[in-house]
């Protein structure tokens, strides 16, 4: 995603990497062959991989250079905590119901959401740094 940060807009960037998100997401979950849930599993590694660097971005056009470190600082410490209780979450769905198909479409929900949440983000703070 790193490769985005100088050829797209930063609404478009938060989008795109929340779509593939939620769209690989959707197929590790619900694809019936080892190899396409690899294949998913790949993407799923290109979104959260891209995630920090157009987050990155994304806080510095929209906050500004002064407070990057504190608001992405908070967000990765969210992201963290999401990541530690998201699986212990999907153990306790996967025991309730004994199949994973409810913890993988909560997460896709949640990724739509921030998708339809992200063209409320505000305007980037300098004129320049809008693309």
């Amino acid at each position: 995603m790193g490769w985005s940060n100088n050829r797209l807009p930063v609404k478009l960037r938060v989008v795109l990497v929340l779509v593939i998100a939620g769209v690989s997401i959707l197929a590790v979950g619900f694809t019936g062959s080892p190899i396409q849930a690899f294949i998913a599993l790949g993407f799923v590694g290109v979104a959260y991989g891209g995630m920090p660097a157009v987050y990155a971005v994304a806080v510095r056009r929209f906050c500004g250079r002064q407070t990057v470190g504190r608001i992405f600082g908070r967000l990765l410490s969210a992201w963290r905590v999401a990541g530690l209780l998201a699986p212990w979450f999907a153990g306790v769905i996967y025991n309730l119901e004994g199949e994973y198909a409810t913890a993988v479409t909560y997460v896709v929900i949640a990724a739509g959401l921030a998708v339809l949440a992200s063209p409320t983000l505000p305007r980037a703070k300098h004129a320049v740094e809008a693309k």
